[in-house]
């Protein structure tokens, strides 16, 4: 399924912001390596009250974003939005700079798709594109492509 067509699934799962930024450096080994120590992750989840049972509005995941308002990742996925650049649009996925785990399926889908690009996602650009309606996709080599919808919080 490519990022075009992942958008016209039904339904979205539920995410929400984070109610703080990520207090570790991007380039600490626990954010840029998987492991067994998710601290970062499980506190991010117990603030905003994600529920992987989520139903109607629950977060179902939580969007991390760091001291200059970068998006970075979700608790289990890395993410992208689409933007429309005049006639055309391009996917955006955060910098690995922002502090993220480089993903096998996000490396993948940056190899396979020439318009995911590397760029910032701001917290604002991020709740701007939801206003819009503009897609907005999670994905990990788990559950592959999913839609998402970003709840206010």
């Amino acid at each position: 399924m490519s990022l075009d067509e992942v958008t016209n699934t039904e339904p979205a799962w539920n995410v929400v912001l984070d109610t703080e930024p990520i207090s570790k450096d991007p380039d600490d080994p626990f954010i840029v390596h998987k492991t067994t120590k998710r601290d970062v992750y499980n506190n991010a989840r117990e603030r905003t009250r994600c529920d992987w049972h989520a139903t109607n509005d629950q977060p179902f995941d939580v969007i991390l974003w760091n001291k200059h308002k970068h998006v970075t990742e979700t608790s289990i996925a890395n993410i992208a939005i689409r933007c429309v650049e005049g006639e055309k649009y391009r996917w955006k996925t955060p910098k690995l700079e922002c502090g993220l785990l480089p993903g096998v399926f996000r490396a993948f889908l940056l190899l396979h798709n020439q318009d995911l690009i590397e760029d910032v996602i701001t917290v604002d650009e991020l709740k701007d594109a939801q206003k819009r309606g503009d897609p907005i996709v999670c994905f990990n080599s788990v559950r592959k492509l999913y839609k998402v919808n970003l709840l206010d919080n």
